[in-house]
């Protein structure tokens, strides 16, 4: 009996190892599908701005998300939106930068588990002619707690997203 017990030891070593994996992976899936969501209503509320006085900073509608961060970020400056909704808006606009490095890192980096207590993305940003390499640890706790708030601002921006348009279809005669 004694010498199935390393064999056994190093079979639940590996489950183990193999859950961290699979709950790892779940989490950067959930943060992708959640990130999407994100990225949806932001275009949604550039497109509610563009169509009502946007025009004003662009002709033609931001393509990437930084630059329809600082498309609202200008509608912002120029009061294209209402106070309450401006607030709001800009709080949002916060919680999105403070996330996006974080969701760039898990998800465009090569991600070392090997150590269960320190997860490292390992990534290349072009920097002028050459790549700079950062390595970035994240605890798995910090994991978790950056995918809850991406979730939660998902909800929060899609709130924000239906309020308005319920508002709107009121004011034309709608629902």
């Amino acid at each position: 009996m004694a010498s199935d017990y390393p064999d056994d030891l190093d079979e639940q070593i590996e489950r183990a190892k193999a859950d961290y994996h699979a709950s790892f992976l779940t989490m950067v899936g959930a943060l992708v599908i959640t990130w999407a969501h994100i990225e949806r209503a932001v275009d949604v509320l550039v497109q509610y701005i563009h169509d009502h006085g946007g025009t004003a900073i662009q002709n033609d509608l931001p393509p990437t998300l930084d630059r329809e961060l600082d498309y609202l970020k200008e509608a912002l400056q120029r009061r294209l939106l209402p106070h309450p909704i401006a607030d709001e808006v800009a709080s949002l606009m916060e919680r999105i930068h403070q996330l996006k490095d974080f969701r760039h890192n898990l998800v465009h980096g090569i991600v070392d588990l090997d150590d269960p207590k320190r997860i490292i993305a390992d990534n290349r940003r072009v920097k002028g002619s050459s790549r700079v390499a950062t390595k970035t640890p994240y605890s798995p706790e910090r994991v978790v707690k950056n995918v809850q708030a991406g979730i939660q601002l998902r909800r929060d921006l899609t709130a924000l997203i239906f309020r308005g348009r319920g508002t709107e279809d009121r004011e034309e005669g709608g629902c």
